[in-house]
């Protein structure tokens, strides 16, 4: 494969950084004072080493699609290419299907629902900005060439999907729209019977408004909220509006099966230390790392180290690589469960009983003599018990 005229190349220098270059018959190409003319790139093989007019040499290289996408022009704000993915997974888009996609952005993720469907599939993408629009159409065409599975609309998803672009119904619909729960009823007439709806936002507001949205008026229910207004649990902290609804309804959980005083540890992505007073309020705790989530900070960063099974070695002093990754992890989130236990309890005054719960609390619960007790579903346990408890007549 051999660059062409009007062919986006990027050149890469000896630290890795990519520079990105539309090739244009007659131009010339600067960088740092070097330079190189178009017309030497022009018919070189995919790979070449090429060297620049001080004698500086770059590896000229056609952009992957998701090098491709950091380095292209932008309107809007793009996807990364670790999203992208995911989305393309979690909407299952596959060879053959329909897809319905708003807002258009800069195009990058327009291309990875045309590349996902192939040339039997089909994209319709509505975008309400002429602007973004015309970056979009230009960045995927000069990746994809001309693409006759891309219908492209000026249109704002928000007022409605039109009648001729739902015949037939879509297979999937995904959004990257600031408010998504707005396009809920369109989504509705537009999907075909199991076709799926996904939405991708950055803030947990948008993915509450969305849910409490399509509860009220799709499933005809209000969307119950769990919050320190509503909670039943007196908060005796100095910002109640920051205590996170896990942490709430855990607490719930707990004294529905244990009198106050408590300190009730959740073990999961966090590791979190919420403390119940004797008279029942919750006052604080801590937040430590989950045992998971430092698992996978250490993994990523550590070279020589790989990932391994959470599993519980029979000994602390372990002998090889494997053992001794799990000891640290297992027999050190146990010490700190048990020193963190012992500070708790000396500031709290009295004997609170002490309870875990969450997905990786039997990891460590037989090797900590702080815990006294472990319930699987505790956080489950309590949102039931909160919600029925803001039901009308609820107890």
């Amino acid at each position: 494969m051999h660059f062409q005229n009007g062919e986006r190349v990027h050149l890469v220098d000896k630290n890795g950084r990519q520079y990105a270059v539309t090739l244009k018959a007659g131009e010339t190409y600067q960088h740092s004072g070097d330079t190189i003319a178009h017309d030497a790139l022009i018919g070189q093989p995919d790979g070449a080493l090429v060297t620049l007019s001080r004698g500086k040499r770059m590896l000229a290289l056609k952009p992957t699609f998701g090098n491709y996408v950091l380095k292209m022009p932008r309107g809007a704000q793009v996807l990364y290419p670790k999203d992208l993915a995911l989305i393309a997974m979690w909407a299952d888009v596959y060879p053959g299907a329909r897809v319905f996609e708003a807002g258009t952005g800069s195009g990058a993720l327009t291309m990875t629902l045309l590349r996902a469907v192939g040339e039997r599939g089909a994209v319709v993408t509505y975008e309400a900005r002429e602007d973004f629009a015309r970056t979009a159409l230009k960045n995927i065409e000069r990746f994809m060439g001309p693409v006759s599975t891309l219908a492209s609309r000026r249109a704002d998803v928000y007022e409605g999907i039109a009648p001729d672009d739902r015949q037939p119904p879509f297979d999937r619909l995904v959004l990257d729209l600031p408010e998504p729960w707005r396009v809920v009823p369109h989504a509705a007439d537009a999907l075909r019977s199991g076709g799926i709806y996904l939405s991708f936002v950055p803030t947990v507001p948008q993915v509450q408004q969305t849910f409490e949205w399509m509860s009220e008026h799709h499933f005809g229910l209000p969307a119950y909220t769990v919050s320190a207004e509503n909670c039943g649990v007196p908060l005796d902290v100095e910002y109640p509006s920051e205590v996170g609804a896990d942490r709430i309804v855990t607490v719930i959980g707990a004294l529905a099966r244990h009198a106050a005083p408590l300190v009730v540890i959740d073990l999961g992505t966090a590791t979190k230390f919420n403390c119940v007073s004797a008279q029942g309020a919750f006052v604080g705790g801590a937040i430590a790392p989950g045992i998971r989530t430092s698992a996978d900070a250490l993994l990523s960063r550590a070279a020589r180290l790989f990932n391994v099974e959470l599993t519980r070695p029979k000994e602390a002093v372990a002998r090889n690589t494997v053992t001794n990754i799990q000891s640290g992890f297992v027999y050190g989130f146990a010490a700190l469960v048990d020193g963190m236990v012992g500070r708790i309890r000396a500031e709290m005054g009295g004997a609170p009983t002490v309870v875990a719960t969450g997905g990786l609390a039997p990891l460590v619960a037989d090797v900590t003599p702080s815990i006294q007790h472990v319930y699987e579903h505790l956080t489950l346990e309590g949102l039931r018990l909160a919600w029925e408890r803001a039901r009308p007549g609820g107890r």
